[in-house]
């Protein structure tokens, strides 16, 4: 069916999702009554004939980003930008000393460097989280090799600050030297008035924590948009024929990966979780009691600021179990950061783990993972992912043991298929970083040699 005057009355209209909502409706209504005499049986065929995830499509490329209600988490912090050449260790400290949790890579800096600001050079977006998760492995692997040479103890009273200083050859690797492990996001800045669609592709095509919000000129930046917000929009498109077809679908009715191996014993150590989650790259981690298999909790990369903020808990990690940790922040009675020297600080701020998403709502405890079932309808578990601001979904049985899991990425690809154009240039991240790891953009698409 020819969608054209759905399309000229959805561009015509204005005003957000819901205002759009009734405009689809009102439209659909009367070119399904158009014509001679149209019986029931060819209304039926006519509303059958629009294939929804194509006139969801053409419905969300006509929503401004700009429309929607607390959808860009408008940046209260200084931005910040670090430098290819500068160290990881200068890098952690220099964002734990602003609390900000996001910042860009840039290839030079300019002493004029305007803190509204990101700078042209900007060419990838990096996370706290993942370069301490990196720290903590690599440093773990060089504490085993050091004590198999010399036979020495363990340092005790030790903090994770000290710890920089005092493995140079670790903390003074080279942030550019990152992107070869994939722990950069590319700068894919977008506009106040780009559509939620574009939006949507950006997300869904490239896996990325957050997309910058800039001024036409890209270097003002006006705020952050995460793959929560995406969803908490999408969501609003619930009532809408087009959107329902998908969205009350079953999860068993969609390929969501199976990712069972990455999960840890309760019983294990949080020397255990940290290389697991290191391995998987997925960012949060199952924790299952060993006996029943059973889903207790979860473990996240932004969790481990826990062992940043307590001195204690960080020289007993070896010792730590996982069942213990996840207890940490099981009653969120203060909020707290830290400084550089690893001190507790009671303010009122938000926890590494809400800013690094770049959200203000409360994030949920590591004994409340969000869980559900195959049954489930996908509707239900976006809506669930969203009110506990989560990135994934553990899927369980009956005996809530972990069947599989569901990112945010997974559901968004779902509303996004393989066939819609994403064009990207990507603010030369990939010509000034990916190409060392032998990729590039081609085509409008990212390229690999795949001889690597």
């Amino acid at each position: 069916m020819d969608l054209s005057r759905i399309e000229q009355a959805i561009k015509d209209s204005k005003g957000g999702i819901t205002e759009k909502k009734e405009v689809v409706a009102a439209a659909t209504l009367l070119v399904s009554s158009s014509g001679d005499d149209d019986d029931d049986d060819q209304n039926t065929s006519i509303k059958s004939s629009i294939d929804s995830g194509k006139a969801l499509q053409l419905f969300l490329d006509h929503i401004p980003i700009n429309s929607i209600p607390n959808f860009i988490i408008h940046n209260p912090y200084p931005a910040l930008a670090v430098k290819t050449t500068d160290s990881v260790g200068y890098a952690i400290q220099l964002m734990c000393d602003k609390n900000i949790y996001v910042a860009s890579v840039v290839d030079k800096l300019d002493s004029k460097f305007d803190k509204r600001q990101y700078p042209e050079e900007s060419i990838g977006i990096i996370g706290l989280a993942s370069m301490v998760l990196w720290f903590l492995q690599e440093e773990e692997q060089s504490r085993t090799h050091w004590k198999d040479d010399i036979g020495n103890t363990e340092i005790e009273d030790e903090d994770f600050f000290s710890m920089l200083q005092r493995n140079p050859p670790i903390a003074q690797t080279k942030v550019g030297e990152l992107a070869k492990l994939f722990l950069w996001d590319p700068f894919f800045p977008i506009h106040m008035n780009d559509s939620l669609f574009h939006v949507l592709l950006l997300f869904a095509k490239h896996q990325l924590q957050v997309l910058p919000v800039t001024e036409q000129s890209n270097t003002v930046i006006s705020g952050f948009v995460s793959p929560n917000a995406v969803i908490r929009a999408l969501l609003e498109s619930s009532g809408l024929e087009w959107f329902d077809n998908i969205a009350d679908k079953a999860l068993s009715e969609f390929r969501f990966g199976n990712k069972l191996n990455v999960q840890i014993y309760g019983d294990q150590n949080m020397v255990d979780a940290i290389r697991i989650l290191w391995e998987s790259k997925l960012g949060s981690i199952a924790v299952v009691e060993r006996e029943s298999k059973r889903l207790i909790g979860s473990v996240r990369s932004s969790d481990l600021y826990h062992l940043l903020t307590d001195v204690d808990l960080y020289n007993d990690r070896k010792n730590l179990k996982v069942d213990q940790f996840i207890q940490l922040d099981a009653v969120k009675v203060e909020k707290s950061h830290f400084t550089t020297k690893g001190k507790r600080e009671d303010v009122e701020a938000l926890s590494m783990s809400e800013r690094l998403s770049l959200q203000k709502g409360t994030v949920s405890p590591m004994i409340a993972p969000v869980a559900g079932k195959k049954t489930d309808s996908l509707k239900k578990a976006m809506k669930e992912l969203v009110d506990a601001e989560s990135k994934l979904s553990f899927i369980i049985d009956e005996d809530g043991r972990v069947e599989g899991l569901i990112t945010l990425n997974d559901i968004m690809v779902q509303f996004a298929p393989p066939c819609m154009d994403s064009r990207i240039n990507g603010g030369g991240f990939f010509k000034s970083a990916l190409q060392q790891t032998g990729c590039d953009i081609k085509g409008g698409t990212i390229v690999c040699d795949q001889k690597l």
